[in-house]
């Protein structure tokens, strides 16, 4: 799973607006060191949308792993049927005998004999 969080581009997009909202936050410290009120509140809250920002795309990244880590499909079995004969079902009609091959995803496989529809 962390592997799929690396290849995400989500990560680099959560790193980004963090970082954005790092260096905003810092200015606005400088600017409240210079008595500069409105600048001191400006990239506080600039900063703090951008971290904000930062956390969502992390959380969108975690999610897009979890669905794609739960959704994944893998081949159960491989059925092959293939006609062996007939069988009578009635006074006049006639059924085929079909026989199915199963090969299961462990390796095990398995015959079965039956009837198509009539």
């Amino acid at each position: 799973m962390i592997s799929g969080l690396l290849a995400s581009p989500w990560l680099l997009a959560a790193a980004g607006f963090r970082l954005l909202g790092l260096l905003l936050l810092i200015t606005s410290l400088v600017a409240l060191f210079r008595v500069r009120p409105f600048w001191f509140l400006l990239r506080l809250m600039a900063g703090l949308v951008a971290m904000t920002v930062g956390v969502f795309a992390a959380a969108v990244g975690l999610g897009t792993v979890g669905y794609r880590a739960l959704t994944h499909e893998a081949v159960a079995a491989k059925v092959r049927p293939e006609p062996c004969g007939r069988a009578k079902a009635g006074p006049f009609r006639l059924c085929l005998l079909k026989r199915a091959f199963v090969g299961f995803g462990n390796g095990r496989l398995f015959t079965a004999l039956g009837r198509s529809d009539c």
